[in-house]
């Protein structure tokens, strides 16, 4: 349901970019609200931001490539980004156990993880400001 909402949303707005920083303030949200609020609510709050987050990922990122790249070379492109995505998933498990095994709490750990989304949404609106490509087009 919810990349189909975000594809709608989507085809409704001048500016992609637009919707891809909306979803990525919401996971910073999601990862800073155990942070702010204790208890069964900060995880709910955590839970809610985090489902909006990461409801159009691999949609919006082929998107995302496709718009700054082009189609041409489209799949050498995602698989460079997919090789940093799985060092970043295999690697950030690990840093925030031992984060939690040093200090005893996940929120350095949280507050870690909340500055990377803020650094990809600086990037993405860096990005945003770039020259796009001439899309190819295909033949029929």
């Amino acid at each position: 349901m919810g990349r189909v909402g975000v594809g709608f949303i989507v085809d409704r707005v001048g500016r992609f970019e637009y919707v891809i920083t909306g979803l990525i303030t919401c996971l910073a949200l999601a990862v800073l609200a155990p942070l702010l609020i204790t208890g069964t609510g900060g995880c709910l709050i955590f839970l809610a931001f985090w489902v909006i987050g990461t409801t159009a990922g691999s949609i919006a990122e082929a998107m995302l490539l496709t718009r700054a790249f082009g189609i041409q070379s489209f799949a050498t492109i995602l698989g460079a980004v997919v090789v940093v995505e799985t060092t970043g998933q295999l690697i950030t498990p690990s840093a925030a156990g031992a984060i939690f095994d040093a200090t005893g709490s996940y929120d350095f750990a949280l507050v870690m993880f909340g500055a990377i989304f803020a650094g990809s949404f600086l990037l993405l609106m860096l990005a945003s400001r770039m020259r796009r490509p001439l899309l190819e087009t295909v033949a029929a």
